[in-house]
């Protein structure tokens, strides 16, 4: 991914700070964690984009249609979507691709990761 680091413009969304995750978590006694599978791969890019993920190997020319690993606005724009998608979901941090859901009880902890589920539900592109 050199060559399209140097043709693109950097994200500059902030990662979240490890301090403030865990301050979030004080208190909580249950726990449960995703680590979403292949998470950039799920990222549609866009089609303007794919031109310049394109390589070239023994079997042909080949482009990028989701998100790439080693793009260097990658984590950003991970972790802005993500922000998005879990915002005002109470009891959930994420960081990246892996995500935390708590409580103080199991029955808390129930429901926040019940309301987390709902928009990580895999959706049909067009």
């Amino acid at each position: 991914m050199r060559e399209p680091n140097k043709a693109i413009i950097v994200d500059a969304y902030p990662l979240p700070h490890m301090d403030e995750t865990l301050a979030a978590l004080a208190g909580a006694t249950v726990f449960s964690t995703i680590d979403l599978e292949n998470a950039y791969h799920q990222v549609p890019l866009h089609p303007d984009s794919h031109d310049l993920t394109a390589f070239i190997t023994h079997n042909g020319l080949f482009r990028f249609c989701r998100l790439p690993y080693g793009l260097a606005s990658a984590p950003a724009a991970f972790q802005k979507m993500m922000s998005i998608i879990l915002k005002g979901i109470p009891n959930v941090q994420n960081y990246l691709d892996n995500v935390i859901c708590f409580g103080h009880t199991r029955q808390e902890s129930d429901i926040a990761l019940d309301a987390l589920l709902k928009p990580l539900q895999p959706q049909v592109l067009n």
